[in-house]
């Protein structure tokens, strides 16, 4: 395992047997246990990576007031994640949302949901991230980031014009 990380139960577990069985059978089996040991605690720390990723909530913040959004489990979210934390200023449109076109683009897997509810975080093609504040039938497909659960002042926090949200893991 690489210098500095963690040691995961199924790797200490694999390195056990794999070490037994190399007393067996000799150098080539010692070397085939250190390098599957190495495997199993990368695949691990990815996984671990990304269910932590996954099991934090993004926060946005507009001015002083404060609003968490829980991740979908995607590519989307993985990828928006290795930006943040960062502050946009979105523009307004149509008096149900703020956008912004970014910088760079996300993987993306639209799909129309048919309804937008007040809190969907979304991405409309591959660069352009929309928070909604209203909730209202759409044609148009998104791809899905997140949620925000408690919208209880977010469409007063965004105000009528553009606004700036701070994005961030929590």
């Amino acid at each position: 395992m690489r210098r500095g990380t963690k040691h995961h139960p199924t790797a200490t577990l694999a390195l056990s047997l794999l070490l037994g069985i190399s007393s067996i059978m000799g150098p080539h089996a010692t070397a085939l246990a250190q390098q599957t040991t190495e495997e199993i605690g990368i695949q691990a720390q990815e996984t671990n990576g990304k269910d932590k990723l996954m099991n934090h909530t993004m926060t946005l913040t507009i001015g002083k007031a404060t609003f968490k959004a829980t991740l979908e489990d995607n590519k989307t979210c993985e990828a928006l994640a290795k930006h943040l934390p960062q502050e946009f200023t979105m523009a307004e449109l149509n008096g149900n949302e703020k956008y912004k076109y970014l910088d760079f683009k996300l993987p993306a897997n639209a799909k129309n949901p048919k309804r937008i509810e007040a809190g969907d975080i979304m991405l409309y093609g591959s660069d352009c991230l929309v928070v909604f504040y209203e909730s209202f039938d759409t044609s148009y497909a998104y791809t899905r980031i997140g949620k925000i659960s408690d919208t209880k002042g977010l469409k007063d926090a965004l105000g009528k014009g553009s606004a700036k949200i701070r994005f961030e893991l929590k």
